[in-house]
């Protein structure tokens, strides 16, 4: 969650980010049908991140989301991994007008959200964040 406020994570000024390293079977991004507001290469040495925006009527705060290109995601339906500095990303958002680059990041985590099948996750997560 970022906002201009340090602290706030639930104002209408506050915004969601989140990044999809792997998608597929149908769970899509708010902001989605609009299509993409923005392609971002060369990111985390990859080319064609789309970025989606729209409103989460239930939160009333913007959501951000860049996906992975479909042809070239993280991993695969068995799994797979992913290292990179967050900071690349934030940076990438600021230059395509997300947010400002003095926007502070003001809550962080990371997860999985499958919909359908049965599901086993074994995850390990390093997150750090410096205010």
């Amino acid at each position: 969650m970022t906002s201009d406020t340090k602290g706030d994570s639930t104002s209408s000024k506050a915004q969601e980010l989140m990044l999809w390293l792997y998608w597929h079977g149908g769970q899509v991004p708010i902001g989605w049908a609009e299509g993409p507001t923005a392609t971002i290469n060369g990111l985390f040495g990859k080319d064609g991140w789309k970025l989606y925006q729209g409103l989460n009527r239930d939160t009333g705060i913007v959501v951000s989301s860049l996906l992975a290109p479909e042809d070239d995601m993280f991993g695969g339906a068995e799994g797979g991994q992913f290292s990179g500095d967050i900071k690349d990303w934030l940076v990438a958002l600021a230059k395509n007008g997300v947010f400002e680059e003095t926007t502070f990041v003001n809550v962080g985590n990371a997860g999985n959200e499958p919909y359908w099948g049965d599901v086993f996750f074994d995850n390990t997560l390093g997150l750090r964040i410096n205010l």
